[in-house]
C-alpha cells in the first residue's frame, strides 16, 4: 500500500510540473492559427477527463471507508470539501460521477482516453441518479454502456442529454412518466416587476424546457 502512495503522488507531482510547463509555453495564443487553439483545447479537456477517474476512485474510497474523525467534522464530503477547498455540491456531483464509472468500464475507459469529455459524464451521473433500478441496470449493461459511449461519441453535450433522456425513457416507460408528473407538479413561475425591468424566476419540467429552449434558439 505505501508503494502505491507513493507512486500516486509522484504522478501527481510530474503532473504538476507538466502542466507548469504547459502554462509557460502558451504565453501568445493570439498569434497561433485557430487550428491549432482548438485542437490545444481539445487536447486539455482529455486531460480532464483523465483525472476524473482516479480522483474519484479516491473520493469514493475516502467516503466508504471509516476513519476517526474529530467532533464537528461531518460527513466525509464536508471534510473533502473543507481540505480541498471545493464546494460540498461539488464534492457530492464528483462522487456521483465516480459511482457512474464503477458501475460502467466501457464509460470509464473512454472518460479516461478522452473520448468522453466531463460534461457528457456529468449529464449521464445526473440521469444514473434519478433512473429506476431498471434503468441502472440497462445502463450498467454491456448494451447500454455501448450506446451510452456511442451517444457520447456522436453528439455535443445538449444533445447528448436529450439523445439519452430519450434512450433511457424507452426503458422504463412507466417510471419515466412518474418522474414527468412530479416534475410538473414542481412548475412555478414568478415574474417581477422592479426599477430596473421584469425579473423572471421559475422552474418547469425537462421537455416544457427542451421546447422552450428550442423557441429560444
Amino acid at each position: 500500500m505505501a508503494d502505491e502512495v507513493a507512486a500516486a503522488s509522484a504522478c501527481v507531482h510530474e503532473a504538476l510540473a507538466v502542466l507548469r510547463r504547459l502554462d509557460a509555453v502558451v504565453r501568445a495564443p493570439e498569434s497561433w492559427p485557430g487550428a491549432q487553439r482548438t485542437s490545444l483545447l481539445a487536447g486539455v479537456e482529455r486531460v480532464r477527463a483523465a483525472l476524473v477517474g482516479p480522483a474519484s476512485r479516491v473520493l469514493l474510497a475516502h467516503r466508504d471507508t471509516p476513519s476517526p474523525r474529530r467532533p464537528g467534522q461531518g460527513a466525509a464530503t464536508a471534510v473533502v470539501a473543507a481540505v480541498t477547498r471545493v464546494d460540498e455540491v461539488e464534492v457530492r456531483k464528483q462522487l456521483s460521477q465516480g459511482e457512474a464509472l464503477a458501475d460502467m468500464p466501457s464509460v470509464a475507459r473512454d472518460v479516461t482516453e478522452g473520448l468522453m469529455p466531463v460534461g457528457h459524464l456529468t449529464v449521464l451521473a445526473q440521469v444514473r441518479d434519478r433512473a429506476s433500478g431498471v434503468v441502472r441496470e440497462w445502463l450498467a449493461s454491456a448494451a447500454g454502456q455501448e450506446t451510452v459511449t456511442a451517444l457520447a461519441r456522436l453528439h455535443e453535450v445538449r444533445a447528448f442529454r436529450r439523445a439519452l433522456v430519450e434512450r433511457v425513457a424507452a426503458i422504463d416507460p412507466p417510471a419515466l412518466e412518474a418522474d414527468h408528473q412530479g416534475q410538473r407538479r414542481a412548475r412555478s413561475l414568478v415574474l417581477s416587476d422592479r426599477p430596473d425591468g421584469t425579473h423572471l424566476r421559475g422552474r418547469i419540467d425537462l421537455m416544457a424546457g427542451a421546447r422552450l429552449r428550442r423557441a429560444l434558439e
